[in-house]
């Protein structure tokens, strides 16, 4: 599927999933809010039409039957985990909390049409690097990642960003 953000907030419907009551309200508030541009005060400096306008391939769905391997790192391709570490258990959810004060559309979009939730779980002290890997070309790549670290525990992330295949994708 293809999808094209400029187009406005009605052609976003079909890649909303309407079983969510989560991404539903997401969809509602950037309804209101509309699809940024120059016009809007937050990116009246920065270029956000071309980005916009572009049209991007678009999968809601990720292929989550890989092995996962073992690794001294986190290591998420496409939205998808491939690496992890043992300080570190993964789950994975279609729901993050929602600030419906948030003052962003982009926010909003996101929250609307992203794929699932990769949720990562520290259980002890720990030094983690999160490597992104970017492969599909003119996509959008959507996911969300939600960190949770228990109680008396220090974890310091470095995150990586790798896209030398993804060219012209908007993560």
């Amino acid at each position: 599927m293809e999808i094209k953000l400029s187009n406005g907030v009605e052609t976003l419907k079909p890649f909303l999933d309407q079983f969510n009551i989560y991404k539903k309200r997401a969809f509602s508030r950037l309804e209101e809010l509309d699809i940024p541009s120059k016009k809007s005060e937050e990116y009246r400096y920065f270029g956000v039409e071309k980005i916009l306008s572009k049209s991007y391939k678009f999968d809601s769905k990720n292929s989550y039957e890989r092995e996962i391997k073992d690794s001294d790192k986190i290591v998420i391709e496409d939205g998808v985990v491939i690496e992890i570490c043992d300080e570190v258990d993964i789950g994975c959810s279609s729901t993050l909390s929602l600030e419906m004060e948030h003052f962003d559309p982009i926010y909003y979009l996101s929250h609307s049409i992203s794929g699932d939730v990769i949720s990562l779980r520290f259980k002890k002290s720990s030094n983690i690097t999160i490597e992104h890997r970017f492969t599909k070309p003119d996509s959008l790549l959507t996911y969300r990642v939600a960190l949770y670290i228990d109680s008396n525990i220090s974890v310091k992330i470095s995150e990586t960003f790798i896209g030398d295949d993804a060219k012209n994708s908007l993560f």
